[in-house]
């Protein structure tokens, strides 16, 4: 019996996005092109599909394949071969300027792939965490009812903050007119 691993779709993140780069095409198309494309989504850059082979078929991938019309076919067919689940987003550009064009629009209306996603649901708790209103504290226990000999009690009342701050250190004026402040012990060691 064979178990069918996961399928992905253009409107869910997954948990592999790789930007598979076409061999023959110019650096520019990576760091002028396809720049702001990497910097919004960070992507793992591929230049052949032995990477993607290695994913286990628990997790879902996407494979953006940037390249000349010319290569996209046999790029297309090595992402199969190495998954045959993965899903190709296909970015073919002749030109390096077309490709920037298409990538920065992707980037800025946040559609790694072209459409936009769904959105993740809000989790909704049933019971939610509250917390102690105060500190818990152990007293001893005189009837010794306990086996550890003290009564554990939680305050009825939350426990207040520190409103007040100490008053700032008196300063004494002497007769030469010099402000000194008193110090709270020796600066330098001795008695």
């Amino acid at each position: 019996m064979r178990s069918m691993p996961l399928q992905i779709t253009p409107d869910t993140l997954p948990d592999y996005h790789f930007l598979y780069i076409a061999p023959n095409v110019e650096p520019d198309w990576f760091f002028v092109a396809a720049r702001q494309y990497y910097e919004t989504y960070r992507p793992t850059i591929i230049s052949n599909g032995d990477l993607i082979a290695i994913i286990p078929p628990s997790f879902t991938v996407v494979v953006s394949i940037l390249a000349r019309r010319d290569a996209f076919r046999s790029m297309a067919v090595q992402v199969a071969q190495a998954r045959e689940t993965a899903y190709l987003d296909a970015l073919i550009y002749e030109t390096a300027t077309e490709a920037e064009i298409a990538l920065n629009s992707r980037a800025m209306s946040e559609q790694p792939f072209g459409v936009p996603l769904v959105p993740t649901p809000t989790p909704f708790l049933r019971d939610p965490i509250l917390p102690t209103p105060g500190a818990i504290i152990a007293t001893p226990d005189p009837d010794n009812t306990n086996f550890s000999g003290f009564v554990t009690q939680v305050p009825t009342e939350p426990a207040g903050f520190i409103t007040l701050t100490p008053s700032p250190t008196p300063n004494f004026e002497d007769d030469a007119g010099i402000v000194t402040s008193a110090t709270p012990g020796a600066i330098v060691g001795g008695n």
